[in-house]
C-alpha cells in the first residue's frame, strides 16, 4: 500500500513538472515574440531617435536613459531565439546610435 502511494506521489510529482516545463517552454516563446517584435519594430518602423527610444521629445534625461537601457536589455541576442541574434544585435546597434544622438545633441543644447 505504501509503494502503490509512493509510486503515485512520484507520477504525480513528474505530471507536475512536465507541465510545469510545458507553461515555461511557452511563456518562453510568447517572450521570445514580443521582444522579436520589439527588435523588428526598431529596425522597420523606428523613424527617429525618439521613436527608437519610445520616448516623448520633451522626456527628460533619466527616462531617455531608463528607455535606453530597458530596450538594450530586451534585444540583447541572449535575451532572443538564436534564429533572431542578428535582428537583436543590429537593433542595439541602432538604439545605441540614437542614444549616442541623443547625448550628442543635449551636449551642444
Amino acid at each position: 500500500n505504501k509503494q502503490k502511494e509512493e509510486k503515485m506521489n512520484l507520477s504525480t510529482i513528474i505530471n507536475i513538472l512536465e507541465s510545469y516545463r510545458f507553461k515555461m517552454k511557452k511563456e518562453y516563446s510568447l517572450v521570445g515574440r514580443d521582444i522579436t517584435a520589439e527588435c523588428g519594430r526598431i529596425l522597420f518602423s523606428a523613424t527617429d531617435i525618439y521613436d527608437i527610444l519610445q520616448v516623448d521629445r520633451n522626456a527628460d534625461d533619466r527616462t531617455v536613459r531608463g528607455a535606453y537601457f530597458r530596450i538594450m536589455k530586451q534585444c540583447h541576442p541572449d535575451k532572443v531565439p538564436r534564429e533572431f541574434a542578428e535582428l537583436a544585435t543590429k537593433a542595439m546597434a541602432k538604439v545605441n546610435d540614437a542614444f549616442e544622438s541623443y547625448k550628442t545633441s543635449r551636449r551642444t543644447q
